[in-house]
């Protein structure tokens, strides 16, 4: 029974024939094994579950790591500007879908270090993007050919711009509207998202 919340997460646990209902101020469906591994840790050393759920609404979410900010007009930001590997990127695109929004945006920075793996990683994460994205930013030109091609594999007309970190922040500045949803991946994102933070 998991559900996306404005702030976190919820799910049910059944432990020893009695429900309970968790809550954690983390975004991402994909954070609930993580918290149900951090529950069975503290009931081996000795909390009671029904202590160990209630300490999981002190959970917060790590600096620069899928962080939900006010964004400008009135618009939600994502910052998950800390690192960048496929399956985070992936993780971070299906909280962007769950996300409540009218029109939802991508700054990503291509991947590095991924050996022969860069150009699957990159059309794969591009095609998830398509999924869900209406209008994707690149901070610069590293695998866009696999990444573009990934998105036309699922939508042929969504544009994806390769700009720099200015021009990427002049220009969401322009379209994003109240509602809107952008998210912010990798670390070279983080430039146009201070610049708009700032505006």
């Amino acid at each position: 029974d998991i559900q996306v919340l404005d702030s976190g997460i919820s799910f049910a646990i059944v432990y020893e024939g009695k429900t309970y209902k968790a809550k954690a101020n983390v975004l991402g469906r994909h954070q609930v094994s993580n918290l149900l591994a951090a529950l069975g840790a503290a009931e081996a050393a000795g909390m009671t579950m029904e202590d160990a759920v209630s300490a999981l609404r002190n959970i917060v979410p790590f600096e620069k790591t899928l962080v939900k900010e006010n964004g400008i007009n009135g618009s939600t930001f994502i910052n998950d500007t800390f690192n960048n590997n496929p399956d985070a990127a992936i993780a971070a695109l299906d909280v962007l879908e769950d996300m409540k929004g009218k029109k939802k945006y991508f700054v990503f920075q291509p991947m590095i270090e991924l050996g022969k793996f860069s150009d699957s990683a990159h059309e794969r994460v591009g095609a998830a993007a398509a999924e869900v994205c209406d209008a994707i930013f690149l901070t610069n030109e590293n695998f866009s050919k696999a990444f573009i091609k990934g998105v036309h594999s699922v939508n042929k007309d969504l544009v994806v711009s390769i700009l720099s970190k200015k021009e990427i922040a002049e220009k969401l500045k322009n379209i994003i509207k109240k509602d809107d949803v952008v998210l912010f991946k990798g670390k070279e994102s983080e430039a146009p998202l201070k610049l708009l933070s700032s505006s």
